[in-house]
């Protein structure tokens, strides 16, 4: 299915079919809805929420057939900033803007494992490890924390965690992504990033608090590295996914309410080491997906997701 859900401050919680550039869902949540997550098998969706609203759930497990709550759980007052599946679809990771972060485990009804604390400010991204063992993550105030997924223990030896293998490149806070941070300027600032798909991914796209879309090679460790800009929205980017072939890659504006869908065609004959500043991609037959009615013009899409789950049909 290549398909996206968007949850926005108008409460709803909407579904995309990127083929049709069409609405095929919608579901009224009754609270703010502030991330949001497709299972790795893309039949449930995770939904985190605005606890300070009043209402009852710190995030809801819904059906992606019905949208129906499938489950709905509440273990901190503070706003849910993230939410993540590990590689396996085993366990969800809950951040909050508290700082804390929650894991729970899928096959035992969501139970709770244990908790992460550390951050001192609101985490906004996270990323597990291909093993499942690791949970990275990254804060507001510019901290990146490693956490074992068993008992939420911090590792303190971050020189181990260098090489380690990781399934997403949510986190713009890492050895990976260096250099990304050295091409904004100084009123602007990097808020999400994305890395292309498969076991080697090439390019790594990254979206800003003004709107900028920047594209780079993977990893990007140099603060003179090359990249392609594109000023596709007039709002702060939520957030940046590739869908699971690398076929496309799509941004989310917040304020804009428009996801834009590029497609994209990684080349696989350039010489990394003969030409180091080629960039091995093309991005094209750009497309504006309007993902609000024009009756909520004063709201805002606070997170978005792909459903990624022919990946798993083709591994």
């Amino acid at each position: 299915k290549l398909e996206a859900v968007t949850v926005g401050s108008d409460k709803t919680l909407r579904v995309y079919d990127l083929h049709l550039c069409t609405q095929i869902k919608l579901a009224n949540l009754g609270f703010e809805p502030t991330a949001v997550a497709y299972s790795p098998l893309g039949d449930t969706i995770a939904v985190g929420s605005n606890c300070s609203q009043g209402n009852d759930y710190k995030f809801v497990i819904l059906s992606e057939e019905s949208l129906s709550i499938l489950h709905a759980a509440k273990d901190s007052e503070a706003i849910v900033a993230c939410v993540k599946y590990s590689v396996d679809g085993e366990i969800l990771a809950v951040g909050c803007t508290d700082g804390d972060i929650f894991l729970y485990s899928v096959p035992d009804d969501f139970d709770l494992i244990c908790k992460c604390s550390r951050h001192r400010k609101a985490v906004f991204a996270l990323d597990f490890s291909l093993e499942g063992e690791w949970l990275r993550s990254n804060s507001i105030d510019g901290e990146i924390y490693f956490f074992s997924v068993d008992d939420g223990s911090l590792q303190s030896n971050l020189a181990s965690m260098r090489d380690v293998n990781w399934a997403t490149q949510d986190c713009i806070y890492s050895w990976h992504t260096k250099g990304i941070h050295g091409s904004i300027g100084s009123s602007d600032a990097i808020v999400a990033c994305s890395s292309s798909n498969l076991e080697n991914p090439s390019i790594v796209a990254v979206g800003s608090a003004l709107g900028s879309f920047r594209v780079f090679r993977y990893p990007c460790v140099h603060d003179n590295a090359d990249f392609i800009n594109f000023q596709i929205h007039t709002s702060k980017i939520v957030k940046i996914r590739f869908t699971f072939d690398n076929s496309y890659i799509l941004s989310c504006g917040s304020r804009d309410r428009c996801l834009i869908q590029f497609q994209c065609r990684i080349s696989t004959r350039i010489d990394i080491e003969s030409t180091p500043t080629a960039l091995p991609f093309v991005l094209d037959d750009l497309k504006a997906l309007k993902c609000r009615d024009p009756v909520f013009p004063i709201c805002s899409i606070n997170d978005f997701a792909l459903n990624q789950v022919r990946s798993r049909e083709l591994s």
